[in-house]
This record gives C-alpha cells, sequence and structure tokens, in this order.
C-alpha cells in the first residue's frame, strides 16, 4: 500500500517531511496503527515496542571494574510499551559488538582489561520487540591512572535551515545556512553524493580513543541527559570533555537542542577541574546577555561570528603544535562542521587555534583550565590528528 501524506508542493509539509523528529513519529504511528490491525485480526493483545533508554552513563572504580546505568524512556500515549528487560551490547578493543546480554534491571558491571577501548550501547525489550539503540559510550581503564569524563552533549537530528519571507512565513530551504542533521547516513539531495553523513551517536568513542593515546588516564564517558540530574558527580572527575557536535536550537525544528541547557551550566559553574567544550555553535546558539556571561565568566570567550568557508584550503586548523584537517564540506564519511564559531579571547585567555584565514578557532585558559573550540573536536579528520590534538590539550590543562 501507498501513504499519502505530504504535498511536495507545500512548504509547510515540506518543514515536518524534512524533520527527524517528525518522520520517527509518523512512522510510529503508522508501525502502532498496522500492529493493532493485526493483533486484532488474530485476536491477539497489540504489545508495542519500547523506546530506546535514557540517561545512559558509565562509572567505574580503581580496579578495573566499569557498571553501565540507564533509564526507561516512557512512551506517554503507548502503557504497552514498557520494557521488560535490556540487552547490553558490548565491543572490545577493535572488535565489533557482541550479540549482547540481557539483563533484567537497568545496570550491569563488567570487568575490563587495562587499555583497551571498550563501546558499549544498550536497547530495550518486551513482547513487542527491541527498541532502537541507546547512543554509544566508551571507556579506557588505566590502572592508577586518574579518571577523564566524556560528555556526549550531542543529540540533535534536524531538518535544513528555513527561509523566511518579511512577513515572517516560510518560504523555502538554505541549504549553506544549515544542511540539517540526519540519524545516521542517508540518501542525500546534492548532485555529487549519494549518501550523507548524519549524526551516528558514538562520538564518545572517538574522544575517548585520542585521550587513551596518551596511556596516562581512565576515561569513562556518559550522556549529558546525566549532568544535572544527580546521575554524574563532576567533581570526581579530573577533566571534562563535552562534546556539542552541530547541538544548536535552530528555532525550526519540532524538538529543541540547546547547546547549553541551564542545568549543565550550573554544573559548569561549580566544576574545578579541567574542562575541554568543542562544537559548531557554542557561541552562535548563546548570544543573549546571560549567555555571554556565561560563556565569558565559566569558558573565557565571546561569540565574533560564523566561519563558513567550505573551500578545500579553509579545512585547516592550526595551533597547539599541530596542523590538521577538519570535515567542513558535506561527505558520507562524517558529519561536517559546515558553520563553525570564531571566538574571541576574554580575560587572560589567548586564542590557541586559528582558521585558515587567521581567526581564532578556540580559546584557552591556564588560569580556568579550559579550552573552548568553535568547532567541533570529532570533525579533525584522521585519528592520527585528533590523538595528536588531544595529547597537546591534556598536557596544557593537567600538567
Amino acid at each position: 500500500g501507498i501513504l499519502e501524506m505530504f504535498s511536495h508542493e507545500n512548504i509547510t509539509d515540506m518543514l515536518y517531511g524534512h524533520d527527524p523528529h517528525f518522520k520517527f513519529l509518523l512512522s510510529r504511528s503508522v508501525y502502532k496503527s498496522v500492529l493493532r490491525y493485526l493483533a486484532n485480526r488474530h485476536g491477539k493483545k497489540a504489545v508495542v515496542q519500547p523506546l530506546a533508554p535514557n540517561r545512559f552513563r558509565l562509572i567505574m572504580d580503581n580496579n578495573g571494574r566499569a557498571t553501565l546505568y540507564w533509564e526507561e524512556t516512557v512512551d506517554s500515549l503507548e502503557p504497552s510499551a514498557r520494557p521488560e528487560s535490556y540487552i547490553l551490547y558490548m565491543a572490545a578493543g577493535d572488535n565489533d559488538y557482541n550479540n549482547g546480554t540481557v539483563v533484567n534491571r537497568r545496570n550491569m558491571s563488567v570487568y575490563l582489561d587495562a587499555d583497551k577501548i571498550y563501546r558499549f550501547k544498550v536497547a530495550a525489550v518486551n513482547k513487542g520487540g527491541q527498541s532502537m539503540p541507546s547512543e554509544e559510550l566508551a571507556c579506557v581503564w588505566h590502572p592508577g591512572g586518574r579518571q577523564l569524563l566524556v560528555v556526549n552533549g550531542f543529540h540533535r537530528l534536524a531538518g535544513p535551515s528555513v527561509k523566511y519571507n518579511a512577513a515572517g512565513q516560510p518560504t523555502g530551504f538554505d541549504l549553506m545556512d544549515d544542511p540539517g542533521v540526519s540519524y545516521g547516513k542517508t540518501a542525500c539531495w546534492l548532485n555529487q553524493l549519494p549518501f550523507l553523513a548524519g549524526n551516528d551517536f558514538n562520538y564518545t568513542t572517538e574522544h575517548v580513543r585520542a585521550m587513551a593515546s596518551m596511556k596516562k588516564y581512565s576515561v569513562v564517558s556518559c550522556s549529558s541527559e546525566c549532568i544535572g540530574r544527580g546521575d554524574i558527580v563532576l567533581s570526581k572527575y579530573r577533566l571534562v570533555d563535552l562534546i556539542l557536535g552541530n547541538e544548536r536550537n535552530d528555532g525550526y525544528s519540532l524538538k529543541r537542542y540547546p547547546s547549553l541547557p541551564e542545568r549543565i551550566r550550573t554544573e559548569l559553574r561549580y566544576f574545578n577541574g579541567g574542562l575541554i567544550v568543542s562544537g559548531s555553535y557554542v557561541g552562535s546558539d548563546n548570544k543573549s546577555a546571560a549567555d555571554s556571561t556565561f560563556l565569558a565568566d565559566v569558558l573565557y570567550a565571546d561569540f565574533q561570528k560564523q566561519y563558513r568557508d567550505r573551500s578545500d584550503s579553509a579545512q585547516i586548523v592550526t595551533g597547539m603544535g599541530v596542523d590538521f584537517d577538519v570535515y567542513r564540506a558535506l561527505n558520507d564519511e562524517h558529519y561536517a562542521s559546515t558553520s563553525s564559531d570564531v571566538l574571541s579571547p576574554v580575560g587572560p585567555a589567548f586564542a590557541a587555534m586559528l582558521y585558515a584565514d587567521g581567526s581564532p578557532a578556540a580559546i584557552a585558559c591556564k588560569e580556568r583550565r579550559s579550552f573552548v573550540m568553535g568547532f567541533p573536536f570529532e570533525c579533525i579528520r584522521t585519528d592520527e590528528q585528533r590523538g595528536l590534538c588531544m595529547r597537546s590539550l591534556l598536557k596544557f590543562l593537567l600538567e
């Protein structure tokens, strides 16, 4: 059968049609309708598959015992979608994920081998099926090493930026302003690309791998959903690395994704350890008076402008003794920072990295032990370049 849902000539319809969150809601609605029809035909009770778990976090002791915790995501429209159990998937070293371990609670502990990177994801299960997987967490245990925390704050899914006329009515899409963020790789509307990379929800692994290359620290990770809710105590960690990716409250998506919500700001204000923050919109998404105060007081940075040069020469960033390439143009390998922030230093801070045109790409403050990038760290193209950059950052912030 065919479901006619949109008019391609109606811009309002297309605002929904290109929104990944709406696509999921629509698909789940269709799935529920078909499920109920078939269950009724066969005299069965319809049980809807659960939603993916949230507030995923990983805590490690000094002996290499890692405990993973997560919470149920309640479907307020569907009482039958409650999880009955969970499946925790694990990948060790360069191996792929195993077939998973079924657990009947919202936590599980595993023992780690020293200096080996582990990856985890979890899914909820009931008689209706299995949910989509959670975001991916990663960790590494270095015996005797102080613990660092990587926080994934990049959950955004969005359609392209919307153009408006003088009356405030939508008139089309502006791919040059913001092409949007799909869930993983998706078919592309550009003639030169068959597919377009999106949000793979696995960027803690790239950060943990870069930190592990120093062979000095233990590293754990969590979702930013856990921060400010009592799930994670930041003071336990010598450094926090906050991943913001392309997180942005764009103003046109059905779901809002503020890059620095107040509960995270509150935690960072009182955190005295080393701090790394990286993202495409860390400044441009925070331009109110209160936002500017937070950026200046906590991150020692101020927003100047956006950097949108996507030419090959513009992909070079220089600083901290290294030069590296950044994904800036749309591609099918890794999501791109098509619009990065130019930041300026405040007080004792200084510009520690530069874009190809000489404008500041990152701001460092030795007194605060903070380092803020106007582009996502994970958009550095290779593991080797990310490792070189991260080792320089950790030496600057922690030694």
